[in-house]
């Protein structure tokens, strides 16, 4: 293990310049992501998820949201598991939120699936929402936890729509001065 304490096919932090060296193949593949996706087995759908998985069609990410207290149910329930309620529906969101965690998969369990980024993307409508999703038009190198991303989806059939996201530009804050008098 020529004195590491991990082996050298091991991509650990800082470990590019040392992967380029030992297998350049392995280096593109870990830090350079496809521009297309790679494709991936559709997901199994009930009636529960349907509207999930077809909500893409219009480019807008949709999930249950109770009708008394707001809380965002995901996986899709019956009931708020906030309050109580029987009354969820699928709401729109924004399709906004922040890398929360990754993970860059580079080992192919299945033909023609690797490399791919997958994020744990936390919504801006509720902290305690995360979606796990793959992220796409990004280098691996590039993603960082709290990173601003924006939904897009992956049409795999005519009625599946598979969420990922995107990098989002960072919108500018503008404040309001507290005395304008002084302008």
């Amino acid at each position: 293990m020529n004195g590491n304490s991990r082996p050298p096919h091991h991509p650990g932090a800082g470990a590019r310049s040392d992967l380029m060296q030992l297998d350049p193949g392995l280096a593109a593949a870990y830090f350079d992501l496809p521009a297309t996706p790679p494709p991936f087995p559709l997901p199994a759908r009930s009636t529960d998820s349907e509207f999930f998985w077809a909500s893409g069609r219009d480019g807008v990410l949709r999930m249950m949201r109770c009708a008394d207290c707001s809380y965002i149910v995901h996986q899709p329930s019956p009931y708020c598991p906030g309050c109580g309620s029987a009354h969820v529906a699928a709401a729109a969101l924004s399709g906004r939120g922040t890398v929360y965690s990754f993970t860059v998969a580079v080992q192919t369990f299945v033909p023609g699936l690797a490399p791919y980024c997958l994020a744990l993307v936390q919504l801006e409508e509720q902290a305690d929402v995360r979606l796990m999703a793959r992220l796409v038009d990004v280098a691996a190198a590039d993603v960082t936890i709290d990173m601003p991303v924006a939904v897009a989806f992956i049409k795999m059939s005519d009625q599946v729509w598979v969420p990922c996201f995107t990098p989002a530009p960072v919108s500018p804050r503008v404040t309001e001065p507290a005395n304008q008098e002084n302008l």
